[in-house]
């Protein structure tokens, strides 16, 4: 077998194998999906949204979940977000990454 029918069979092979992985992936990740909408629909309720977490053993909700992932997400925005100025002088808005790549030399 030449170089490139071995190049084309190991490609060919690879790319048998990397398909039936995805597919077995896929075909597990669906089996949870279903698992979880058949079995967890009944459980939802306007009260899973709107009440507190509750000792163990007792009904209750997520509420503090649902805070507690919109602050972190709200500061993670906060301290990424790239702050802004307007340079007076030309009126030209720059941002920080701008005024970072000048002390380079960029």
């Amino acid at each position: 077998m030449s170089r490139r029918g071995v190049r084309k069979f190991t490609n060919i092979l690879a790319l048998g194998l990397s398909g039936l992985a995805t597919a077995i992936g896929l075909f597990f990740l669906g089996a949870i999906l279903w698992t979880l909408i058949k079995n967890g629909l009944a459980g939802i309720s306007t009260a899973t949204f709107t009440e507190m977490t509750p000792p163990p053993g007792n009904s209750g909700g997520i509420l503090n979940a649902i805070y507690g992932s919109v602050a972190m997400t709200l500061i993670g925005i906060l301290i990424g977000a790239e702050t802004r100025d307007i340079r007076c002088e030309d009126n030209q808005i720059e941002g920080f990454a701008t005024r970072i790549s000048d002390l380079h030399g960029g």
